[in-house]
């Protein structure tokens, strides 16, 4: 399931492609397809997802390094029953070398999808990104504020009914907030 970036100044924002199956870039007006904010390119992020006959899998990874770098991620996938599903979670955080630098970054995503008879799925998706970051430097004039932070609190999810009526006709209908 594919999502359009909001329109909004991403330059401070840290997205982790931690949960990601791929990122396509679609260049060019693409108004007809994504919508009349498309005027010159969409980003898209596709999630990882499971398919009915993918056998089930999990996986765990931790990470450390210099200056309290942690990194941890764990995913699982699969299906059971009728449902199939993939889920992760990941954790970067890190202390920098500079005063007040540190960084921190909690992802988590959810793909839930299920036939509703022979020819249409139903499929849910939701991904958070929560992140808190210092502003380490000058600011203006006069000492750093050594307590100034940045926090992020970004949700997007969708529902997406998808149907193959006959062999000519497909038809999809996405709600995404």
């Amino acid at each position: 399931t594919a999502y359009e970036i909001p329109k909004r100044d991403w330059s401070s924002d840290v997205c982790s492609s931690d949960l990601l199956e791929r990122v396509e870039v679609v260049r060019g007006a693409n108004s007809a397809l994504f919508g009349s904010d498309a005027m010159s390119s969409v980003v898209q992020l596709f999630t990882n997802r499971a398919s009915r006959t993918t056998a089930r899998s999990t996986s765990a990874q931790f990470d450390a390094g210099s200056y309290g770098t942690r990194h941890a991620a764990a995913s699982a996938s699969g299906a059971w029953r009728q449902l199939d599903y993939a889920f992760t979670a990941a954790r970067l955080s890190t202390d920098n070398r500079e005063p007040n630098s540190g960084f921190g970054n909690t992802s988590v995503s959810a793909n839930i999808g299920a036939p509703l008879g022979s020819t249409a799925t139903l499929r849910g998706v939701v991904r958070a990104e929560l992140g808190r970051t210092g502003t380490p430097g000058q600011t203006l004039y006069g000492r750093p504020d050594l307590d100034a932070r940045y926090e992020h609190h970004d949700v997007v999810g969708g529902v997406t009914f998808d149907q193959q009526v006959n062999g000519r006709f497909h038809q999809r209908g996405t709600y995404s907030v």
